[in-house]
């Protein structure tokens, strides 16, 4: 299939120009000629069809894969690879073979680390998919990180942010809040727990959450939840994303440079950087690079601690008033025997 596809693209262009991919209807009736002209029909042809006028017409992947290589920001193409599986409901192994041809019209095959880290041997617990620490698997109709494997039990982060939404709606303006009271608690462990089938649901695992004091400012976390769908705490990123100690070590108030400016890798006084932080990066279904909540304190009870843009941990925080565009990534502990 890659190889009808790749044809397919390069028989495009040498005919018709790039232009034929900025218009839909245009693309159609091109993409149907080109695959007649190779012999290519029935059953098959209709499925590569759909394959590529979904990339092509309604994911726009030409041109933001184009912008995007040109850039060498190389994880586009794992983020649409992610955003057909997830959103269009396709197989990974077509999402990765329409992604690759595309990428490779510009000069560059992405290798199979740019979509998905290297994972230890796999092992299969009674489940159609494979699941093994860092891989990727389909839940409820979104990708998910595998943080952790505890006998029979995945921790699953969602691997793009989902949405943006507000930490609190309420009272904090006024009183502050915790992860326990927060508007984002309950409508993660309502509406959206709800919104996944009732098969889906009975597959998650509530379990209690310790919300510690923010290690740096000592701002109180809250007491202790049980919940089914979460956000990280700041421990946890450091635990399942690289802890390069910089975390603890900020604790000590002479280690944090008041210097805002962070260099390559470092502490400021309001968070820090380090050889981890593009492991923590989090991308949007736009495939743009955004700050994600966590559920830990900021400085105070009017804030919440963040992974910035670039994954540098803002162990200060963000203002929970009045930020509604904070990103969203999820996290539930998934029953594999399910």
């Amino acid at each position: 299939m890659r190889d009808i596809i790749k044809q397919a693209f390069q028989d495009m262009i040498a005919f018709y120009g790039e232009a034929v991919f900025a218009n839909p209807k245009q693309f159609k009736g091109v993409l149907s000629d080109v695959l007649g002209n190779r012999g290519i029909a029935g059953g098959e042809a209709k499925r590569i069809r759909n394959l590529l006028n979904t990339a092509v017409i309604d994911m726009n992947a030409y041109s933001r894969l184009k912008a995007a290589i040109a850039k060498n920001e190389f994880y586009a193409v794992g983020n649409l690879v992610s955003e057909m599986d997830s959103d269009y409901n396709t197989k990974r192994e077509s999402a990765e073979a329409v992604m690759d041809c595309i990428a490779e019209l510009f000069g560059y095959t992405p290798p199979k680390s740019d979509r998905q880290p290297e994972t230890p041997t796999p092992i299969q617990i009674n489940k159609p998919q494979t699941v093994a620490i860092g891989s990727n698997m389909s839940f409820g109709g979104y990708d998910w990180r595998v943080l952790d494997i505890q006998g029979n039990q995945a921790l699953l982060l969602s691997e793009l942010i989902l949405e943006k939404r507000a930490y609190d709606e309420e009272f904090a303006e006024f009183v502050g809040t915790t992860w326990e009271n927060c508007t984002l608690r309950r409508y993660l462990n309502n509406e959206f727990y709800n919104s996944l089938s009732a098969n889906d649901r009975s597959c998650i695992i509530a379990k209690t959450n310790v919300n510690y004091k923010n290690p740096w400012y000592g701002t109180n976390g809250g007491r202790d939840t049980q919940d089914k769908v979460f956000l990280l705490s700041l421990d946890e990123v450091v635990k399942y994303f690289g802890d390069s100690g910089m975390l603890k070590k900020g604790i000590e108030k002479s280690a944090r440079n008041v210097d805002l400016k962070l260099p390559a890798h470092g502490i400021n006084k309001y968070a820090f950087h380090d050889k981890y932080s593009k492991e923590r990066i989090a991308y949007d279904k736009n495939g743009t690079d955004s700050w994600w909540w966590l559920r830990s304190p900021g400085l105070d009870p009017f804030g919440a601690a963040v992974v910035f843009a670039g994954g540098i941990v803002g162990v200060i925080g963000i203002d929970i008033v009045g930020w509604s565009g904070g990103g969203v990534r999820p996290a539930l502990w998934l029953n594999l025997e399910s």
